[in-house]
């Protein structure tokens, strides 16, 4: 039986869209979560996940509610979109691992939030390219799309205190060279 717990008051105009920057690494391998009672994650098995730093105003974050009130059933399709400027053959060859694989994917927005993308199932590429426009100022880079549906809202992850994942047992960020 589904029962409320609380409402909600009017929020104040202080947060701001925008993605700051994502982190992944393969979905298997992020596994033996802790999550506390407000089910935000706490701790994994020892993994390390890659961050991939995004210029500012060029991804997202998207989580659609479906509904069927036929079958009685939600899910959350959790999408995520990154564009990178820029092309290297060493960008090609690491996108396209991205791209073959099932994704565990940390978001992190321009407030502070970071949630993890793909809790139950992962994240599998649904789409994406190679971008060299017409003109000059065009963009010439790679774009990405990412798809995960899930029983629930993605989690949020245990604020950080001066760098990304610094209040997570076991997990370790490797930063971009």
């Amino acid at each position: 039986m589904c029962v409320l717990t609380q409402g909600r008051k009017k929020a104040c105009k202080e947060q701001v869209g925008g993605v700051k920057r994502i982190f992944a690494q393969d979905w298997s391998l992020v596994s033996n979560k802790i999550y506390d009672a407000d089910g935000v994650l706490t701790g994994v098995d020892a993994v390390t996940v890659y961050q991939v730093d995004l210029p500012a105003g060029t991804a997202e974050f998207n989580q659609t509610m479906k509904a069927s009130r036929e079958n009685g059933t939600v899910y959350y399709e959790q999408g995520v979109t990154i564009n990178l400027f820029g092309l290297s053959k060493e960008d090609r060859k690491e996108l396209q691992i991205m791209a073959r694989m099932n994704l565990s994917i940390f978001v992190e927005d321009f407030n502070g939030n970071i949630f993890e993308c793909g809790r139950d199932g992962g994240m599998d590429a649904s789409g994406g390219g190679v971008k060299t426009g017409k003109g000059k100022g065009d963009m010439s880079g790679y774009t990405l799309e990412f798809m995960g549906e899930e029983k629930d809202h993605a989690p949020f992850v245990a604020a950080y205190t001066s760098v990304p994942f610094d209040n997570i047992a076991n997990i370790t960020v490797s930063f971009p060279a």
